[in-house]
């Protein structure tokens, strides 16, 4: 009896166990990621001994009820889908096409795994993914699109913040104009940074209900010849113009001059500073540190 007793004890003692490192694990992220605004549930992982698995939200929290497994990996991989699905933008997720939902949530939970559990990272890649974009050719493509954004450092930062930020203006949108939108930000945004070098690009995304512009603040011979003047300029002139959002990009190595560019622009449109971030962007074969800022009218 002592024995079956201890092993109970024992059973429950691993299982709260795991359901503390689940939840503490995925917080971390989000809190590393900024993504607070963008996945506002906690979550709530609760054990089963046997059934099937299944979430809602419940007091501003994602409920995951799933049966307890010895696999680590698994348990992990499961509630950080479950979350995801009920998490990710939910003021407007039911409202955007499922295939970029579904590309979405891939991408969100591959850098959770990565991040928080880079063992499981496999196991996502083999399995999750494959069977979530097979047969369905749109989503794929919206995946590898949101991934190249997400190397980018786009795709949380730009693309997600402005369909939370415009979701209200979006549903006032009828559904094709509303996915035309969303598209056209994302090709906008791929388009800037996969540009030739010395090509002209358009730095603004005039849309229906999304209006942004981008300000890359470039390499040193820009700050010898132009100083800061030019980038203050724009950005003003952006926002005069109805331009709903600016982003202050460029890379960290640059980051006296880019902040002293952020600085200034924070000085002289005080009420328009949201925040500023340090991301890692990944470009074909090279990767850097890099600085965004985002003003908001």
């Amino acid at each position: 009896m002592i024995t079956g007793l201890l092993e109970k004890i024992s059973k429950r003692s691993a299982r709260h166990s795991a359901a503390v490192s689940i939840e503490g694990k995925i917080a971390a992220f989000i809190k590393f990621a900024h993504m607070e605004s963008l996945m506002p549930y906690g979550l709530d992982v609760r054990w089963i001994v046997k059934g099937d698995d299944e979430s809602y939200v419940e007091n501003s929290d994602v409920v995951v009820v799933m049966e307890y497994r010895r696999n680590s990996d698994h348990n992990f991989i499961t509630a950080v889908r479950h979350y995801t699905s009920k998490a990710l933008l939910p003021a407007i997720r039911h409202d955007l096409p499922r295939e970029l939902i579904n590309a979405a949530e891939l991408v969100v939970q591959e850098n959770m795994i990565r991040s928080q559990r880079p063992d499981a990272l496999s196991n996502f890649r083999d399995d999750v993914v494959p069977s979530t974009i097979r047969g369905n050719p749109e989503t794929r493509r919206l995946y590898e699109m949101l991934c190249r954004l997400d190397r980018l450092g786009f795709f949380a930062n730009i693309l997600l913040n402005e369909i939370k930020l415009h979701g209200d203006a979006l549903l006032d949108l009828d559904v094709v104009a509303r996915a035309d939108e969303v598209h056209g930000l994302s090709m906008f945004l791929e388009k800037f940074w996969g540009r030739a070098s010395g090509e002209d690009v358009p730095l603004e995304y005039i849309g229906k209900a999304i209006k942004v512009n981008i300000i890359l603040v470039a390499r040193s011979k820009t700050e010898v010849e132009v100083g800061t003047v030019a980038y203050i300029s724009r950005a003003k002139t952006g926002m005069s113009h109805g331009l709903h959002s600016i982003y202050v990009t460029g890379r960290a190595k640059d980051e006296g001059f880019l902040e002293q560019v952020i600085k200034e622009l924070k000085t002289n449109m005080p009420e328009k500073f949201e925040w500023m971030r340090r991301y890692r962007l990944r470009r074909q074969s090279t990767s850097y540190d890099a600085i965004i800022a985002f003003f908001r009218s």
